[in-house]
């Protein structure tokens, strides 16, 4: 059962219309024996009762592919319906069972009734008694699914049992709902259901009993690229909506978008946008992501239009490497559209490929000098320098590394930016591989105990000279060097002292 969800004003005066309502669903919960839910609106009717109609469509599967097993099989004659009702629970020769499954409740049923202390239950006769109590159970009473260990018991003693085919759609459910963690067996089973090319897992995701169950169904139908079915009566919107539906788990939803990522079309867009646009931080990620991928199987130019229409604050690394892999393809005016970016990552990697390529403004790359990230400044000052501009090594420091607070007083604390240290030691890298030999010699006698990048890049260009050198002291593990270095600067401190 459904009922809309009455607004607190209606319940104050109700008329004589929704008394009864209320009074035929206050029934319902003292008789406690029929399941309802709320509903808000239209829409959210539509996810619950195709929630339903899913789970009953699997739950019909099921039991289609128990009775073909059973066609043609017949209960023993010299046993009466009261042997079999004793044995399956079942008053007459009709049972929820296959014959695999009812046999081994028969064989478990007999080995109880005897001395069990002498010949107990051993753990994969316990796990399959669970099993079976999962496949046959109702969905509103039965949350729990199949355990880890009992399936994975249930998989090593394969080889002793013959499952029935309601048990191996069990099994592959436990798979698909303990599939984020990898530890539960799957596809042994998703095989012996003959589930290939069945559409079992798009069902399973729009239907599977639990939350995790159809996410695990959706990352296991990107994980083998399954496509949706293309039946009239299974339209790609009735999945679509199912996953993005407002009230679905966002376990779900990212899962969905995530399968879209990798399996969506263009026609899809309009469903990840509303996703996008309720700004659940939970999903945001995944909805952009979704959304760049499809366009990018469009073309590299919608990928990037997109990219930096939605702005977001943070873009995954994958994909930002994919969208800008072949770069050379792309024009300048389209990479400096990225110039501005809300992300860092994305500002960074557009301004290093302007920079490669000589084509980043002067006057932009001074702009970029005050960026908040240190890999942008950079990338910046690396592009001015290459275009002439001098720039030394106090105002390099300036430019790259900022003071952070000290979290007292408002106070700060000078060099406490690690990341723009690393940017100045890439910045001093670049310009010592820059220098000519002779150059580079000199800045090796100016290395310091706690700097020798000089001394590592000389040695670099000419290792055929002074590999052997390096090998000594690395046997030594640099103990000669650091003495060596340690007297030389204390020999420099005497003198200026």
């Amino acid at each position: 059962m459904f009922f809309k969800d009455i607004a607190a004003e209606f319940l104050q005066d109700p008329g004589e219309g929704l008394k009864k309502v209320l009074a035929f669903r206050q029934e319902l919960i003292d008789g406690k024996s029929i399941y309802f839910e709320k509903f808000t609106d239209i829409r959210e009717l539509e996810n619950k009762i195709r929630r339903c109609v899913s789970s009953y469509v699997i739950k019909l599967q099921r039991q289609e592919a128990a009775e073909l097993s059973d066609q043609g099989q017949t209960q023993p004659t010299d046993r009466g319906p009261q042997q079999i009702a004793e044995t399956t629970g079942s008053p007459s020769s009709q049972t929820p069972f296959s014959k695999e499954e009812a046999q081994f409740l028969r064989d478990l049923i007999a080995k109880t009734g005897r001395d069990s202390e002498k010949e107990p239950s051993d753990a994969a006769e316990v796990a399959r008694l669970r099993l079976l109590a999962n496949v046959v159970g109702n969905r509103e009473n039965d949350q729990n699914g199949l355990g880890v260990h009992d399936s994975n018991v249930l998989f090593a003693e394969r080889g002793n049992f013959t499952l029935g085919p309601r048990e191996k759609m069990g099994l592959l459910g436990s798979g698909l709902e303990h599939y984020a963690n990898e530890n539960t067996p799957l596809w042994h089973w998703y095989a012996e259901t003959g589930s290939a090319g069945e559409a079992l897992l798009p069902m399973f995701s729009i239907g599977g009993g639990t939350d995790e169950m159809r996410a695990g169904a959706l990352s296991a139908m990107k994980l083998i690229s399954e496509p949706l079915p293309s039946e009239p009566s299974l339209d790609r919107k009735v999945f679509l909506r199912r996953w993005l539906a407002q009230d679905e788990a966002r376990a779900v939803k990212v899962a969905g978008l995530g399968y879209l990522s990798e399996m969506g079309i263009p026609a899809d867009l309009e469903a990840i946008k509303v996703e996008l646009d309720r700004n659940d931080y939970q999903t945001k990620s995944a909805a952009v992501d979704a959304i760049v991928r499809i366009n990018l199987r469009e073309s590299r130019e919608k990928a990037i239009s997109s990219l930096y229409e939605l702005q977001p604050a943070s873009i995954n690394h994958d994909l930002l490497s994919a969208v800008f892999e072949k770069s050379a393809s792309l024009n300048t005016e389209i990479l400096l559209g990225g110039v501005a970016h809300q992300s860092p990552d994305a500002r960074h990697t557009v301004v290093r490929l302007l920079g490669a390529r000589r084509a980043l403004p002067s006057d932009v790359a001074e702009q970029l000098l005050n960026d908040s990230d240190p890999k942008v400044r950079l990338d910046a000052l690396i592009s001015l320098v290459a275009g002439g501009r001098p720039v030394s090594e106090i105002e390099a420091k300036n430019i790259l590394v900022k003071p952070a607070p000290s979290g007292g007083l408002g106070f700060f604390r000078a060099g406490s930016d690690g990341a723009g240290e690393a940017a100045l030691g890439q910045f001093r890298e670049q310009r010592l591989r820059a220098l000519s030999d002779k150059e580079l010699e000199e800045a090796v006698r100016e290395d310091s105990i706690f700097d020798q990048t000089a001394r590592f890049i000389l040695a670099d260009r000419h290792f055929g000279r002074s590999g052997q050198e390096l090998r000594n002291a690395v046997d030594d593990r640099f103990k000669a060097d650091f003495e060596q270095a340690l007297a030389r600067d204390l020999g420099i401190m005497g003198l200026i002292l």
